[in-house]
């Protein structure tokens, strides 16, 4: 082999493997779409301030939006597996930017309901399920890592909230609602128009970079440990029940939620300072960042199972903890929300990665759109 070839094929293996620009785009189509959907608690009170609606009426408008959102995903992951994953994704961000930007002209609650409740899920829904499929097709063996990258996008999205809460006090809520919308689309766009494709065969590749003759033993090793680990668990000789994994998502998501929901008032209740009780709850979704990359990774490696067990454990062990908050005490507390958030992070990433393991990449969209319907 001359200088030139050894040249070349160095190059090559230098080379970025695509699927990693997909996990790029999709990241930042994620990241835009929980940052309008968090920052709903900052245009909470101005929201009350102008029109006079009692907190219960304002608070039926995220609840709405979530519950449409829930519907959403599981038609948007239908779709997915028979449409272009990158035409879904653009117009996912199109038809959530739209709806943002129309709550410039908001003027009634029926109105708020219509663009924040109804149409803004309607896209965002287009976003997630397809996003995550997309991502299982085009990874094998770095299926848990890839997931784990993209999901960290709903942890960091916190960081736009002190920034609309600046476009509120100096521009308004309405010009806050309409930058944010412009953003969603045009940045949303751009990234999944620019980026996304809907499988490595679509670019005569295949999963992972790899070429044809290379065989996937970690992937082999991960799916098998899947199998034995869960199917034993639930004693079924074959693929794990998706209805099993639905209900194991609901009552994850609910446990972690509720806590999520009280252990600031909790901790207020027992004298902790609230100043300290909030900053814990940004320490747990920072190691959920941690758990979500971290023993995504890891279940690459050592198998899917192994990592489910590990991450139930261990939110297990951080809500027992948070148990002990006393006054004067906060290292439980933070403890606690540490050990929880690598929990939560741990396992949220393993059902999308599970359902391409197991069901293959070409019915991922339904399934996980199923499954997020549960959640």
């Amino acid at each position: 082999m001359n200088n030139n070839q050894t040249t070349g094929l160095k190059r090559k293996k230098r080379k970025i493997f695509y699927g990693w620009w997909v996990v790029v785009a999709v990241f930042i189509c994620l990241f835009l779409d929980y940052a309008l959907r968090y920052s709903f608690g900052v245009f909470f009170k101005p929201l009350v301030e102008e029109f006079g609606w009692s907190r219960a009426q304002t608070s039926l408008i995220f609840s709405l939006h979530m519950g449409v959102y829930a519907p959403s995903a599981f038609f948007w992951g239908w779709v997915s597996d028979r449409l272009s994953a990158r035409f879904i994704l653009s117009l996912g961000c199109a038809i959530t930017g739209i709806a943002a930007a129309l709550m410039y002209f908001c003027d009634s609650l029926g109105e708020a309901f219509l663009f924040f409740s109804i149409l803004t899920p309607l896209g965002t829904g287009a976003i997630y399920v397809p996003g995550a499929s997309t991502i299982g097709k085009f990874f094998r063996r770095k299926r848990g890592l890839a997931l784990g990258v993209i999901s960290t996008a709903v942890g960091l999205s916190y960081i736009w909230s002190p920034v609309a809460e600046r476009l509120i006090y100096f521009y308004g809520w309405r010009a806050a609602y309409l930058i944010s919308g412009i953003l969603v689309s045009s940045i949303g766009i751009a990234f999944s128009w620019g980026l996304v494709r809907s499988s490595p065969e679509e670019l005569g590749l295949f999963p992972d970079g790899e070429n044809t003759g290379e065989k996937s033993s970690v992937m082999s090793k991960s799916l098998l440990s899947v199998e034995n680990g869960l199917s034993k668990l639930l004693k079924v000789s074959s693929a794990l029940p998706i209805w099993f994994l639905n209900f194991m998502f609901m009552f994850a998501v609910l446990g972690f939620y509720i806590v999520n929901t009280h252990m600031v008032p909790y901790a207020i209740d027992m004298g902790i300072d609230p100043a300290r009780a909030a900053s814990a709850l940004a320490f747990l979704g920072i190691f959920s960042v941690a758990g979500r990359i971290g023993l995504g990774a890891i279940s690459d490696k050592i198998g899917r199972a192994t990592i489910f067990y590990l991450s139930f454990i261990f939110q297990g062990a951080g809500i027992a903890i948070l148990l002990f908050i006393r006054a004067g005490c906060i290292l439980p507390f933070y403890l606690g929300a540490f050990i929880l958030g690598i929990g939560y992070g741990g396992w949220v990433t393993q059902f999308p990665a599970v359902i391409g393991d197991i069901y293959g990449p070409a019915r991922m969209g339904k399934l996980i759109g199923m499954n997020t319907f549960f959640g």
